[in-house]
């Protein structure tokens, strides 16, 4: 269905800015009004310090600072989504300056618990559609992908959208790397604006990330008790869960139906964690880590452990990559 270049968001989505319309099939991708994800960064870590409440208190205040970094550019938060938010604004860079806005509002809250508050935001310039009062597209699934690369303190964007974005915003960002998203024929060059003063010689871990790239014929060796499973180019993903439908099967009780996937790409094999309990990852001798609803980049070899830790009894999947 073609949309209007003057239809408007629905008055569902009430308080919208006049200047932000739904985009045309038409309209070449990068221009027009940007779809922006603000995710809180370490939440677990803050439930885990604070407790639930207190925690709650913390994120609530952080979303509350996006919706005024995004209102003071003209646009309009859609929803709140646990601890991110999603917002229109009227274009890339009435975005990008509300997420520089924003973070470095956020960069003036002190530790909680130890925990350092942030927050990490990712936008995107292109088609996307509205109905009961939520919006959905290519836009607002780059977006989310963009968000859950982005480390705390981090803004993230495409190369498409940067055209956009104003030369004085534009002499702040870097080109990272490219980024596959789901759904889409090709990669997508990313961007990195920075919202305050860096070294230029430090690369990001998200930099490290895209740039880190494994040869065509690497593949990865998944072992579960006498069961293994090989993922790579040809076989790009598998589901891990107790659910009995799942690729790989666990028996922990600790672990969700659907606890997380493995999969293949942008030259790389990822675990993304979306359980209630977490994933304990480990590499080589080193000690593990929880991820819970995130993604690590696998490398070298180690074990993932579902909803408990590898001091516990329960299924451990150890992998190793096999690069020629």
């Amino acid at each position: 269905m073609q949309i209007s270049s003057s239809q408007k968001l629905s008055n569902s989505l009430s308080g919208l800015s006049p200047d932000v319309t739904l985009p045309t099939d038409r309209e070449p991708e990068g221009r027009g009004p940007a779809v922006m994800y603000a995710d809180v960064s370490k939440s677990m870590l803050l439930h885990e310090r604070l407790g639930d409440r207190a925690a709650r208190v913390v994120i609530d205040r952080l979303l509350a600072l996006t919706t005024k970094a995004v209102r003071a550019h003209g646009g309009r938060v859609v929803k709140t989504i646990g601890d991110e938010i999603l917002a229109v604004l009227p274009s890339a860079d009435a975005a990008a300056r509300a997420a520089c806005d924003l973070l470095l509002e956020v960069d003036q809250c002190k530790p909680q618990a130890g925990v350092v508050i942030g927050m990490h935001v990712g936008f995107h310039a292109g088609a996307f559609g509205e109905r009961d009062g939520d919006i959905t597209g290519d836009a607002v699934n780059i977006a989310k992908r963009l968000t859950a690369y982005a480390r705390p303190g981090q803004i993230l964007t495409t190369s498409i959208s940067a055209g956009a974005i104003s030369p004085l915003v534009r002499r702040s960002m870097r080109r990272l790397g490219a980024l596959d998203i789901r759904g889409r024929p090709g990669e997508m060059e990313v961007e990195e604006i920075a919202w305050h003063e860096t070294d230029a010689e430090d690369s990001t871990d998200t930099e490290l990330m895209l740039r880190t790239a494994h040869s065509a014929r690497a593949r990865l060796v998944l072992t579960l008790g006498y069961r293994q499973w090989i993922v790579g180019p040809q076989a790009r993903h598998l589901s891990i869960g107790r659910d009995p439908n799942a690729d790989i099967v666990v028996a922990a009780t600790q672990a969700s139906r659907n606890h997380g996937f493995i999969e293949y790409h942008n030259s790389g094999f990822f675990y993304t964690d979306t359980s209630l309990n977490g994933s304990y990852v480990s590499f080589g001798d080193s000690s593990e880590s929880l991820y819970r609803r995130n993604q690590v980049l696998l490398s070298g070899q180690g074990g993932i452990c579902f909803g408990h830790d590898a001091r516990e009894p329960g299924d451990r999947l150890t992998f190793r990559i096999d690069a020629p």
